[in-house]
């Protein structure tokens, strides 16, 4: 009897490894063992996570779950895009500006990267604008609206300038 209770416990286990597709399930029912709590995983789960939010445009939850992320990888590039991108949607433009340089910094999209860093500075500091654009050009010079928009930079700075009369004497 118990070789019959082995034997039926065998065909058992062998079904449900032939039932599954997926290696990392063949894994789970031949040790019984979930490996939920390895880094690997739960970077992958918070960036389901936050990539859902992110793309359902909910930046609040989004931004949570990328801070979660970049604790356990502040070296991933793409989080700071991410991240950066709901900053700018909520009008974050400080805290968006410096999660475009780091995704920079760690080689993400790098001429999208200070195209955003640019366009955030529009308007409140064009010269500093004029420089990120100038950074995504190097990389991408086919990238016509970065022209454009220095060109309308250098406009706004050429009319904050005050024109002095050369008649008229300094104080």
């Amino acid at each position: 009897m118990i070789n019959f209770s082995k034997t039926i416990g065998k065909i058992l286990i062998a079904i449900i490894l032939w039932s599954c597709n997926n290696p990392e399930q063949r894994k789970i029912a031949s040790t019984g063992q979930n490996d939920v709590d390895s880094p690997s995983n739960k970077k992958s789960l918070l960036f389901s996570e936050a990539d859902f939010y992110f793309q359902n445009h909910n930046d609040s939850l989004a931004i949570e779950y990328l801070d979660s992320l970049i604790y356990l990888d502040s070296a991933n590039g793409k989080y700071y895009f991410m991240r950066a991108k709901s900053h700018s949607r909520l009008f974050k433009k400080k805290s968006a500006i410096n999660d475009y340089l780091k995704s920079a910094i760690f080689k993400y999209r790098i001429s999208d990267s200070y195209f955003n860093a640019a366009v955030n500075n529009m308007y409140e500091n064009d010269s500093l604008a004029i420089i990120y654009f100038n950074k995504s050009l190097e990389i991408n010079p086919k990238e016509e609206s970065a022209e454009f928009l220095i060109s309308e930079c250098r406009k706004r700075l050429n009319q904050k300038r005050p024109i002095l009369n050369p008649a008229t004497k300094l104080k």
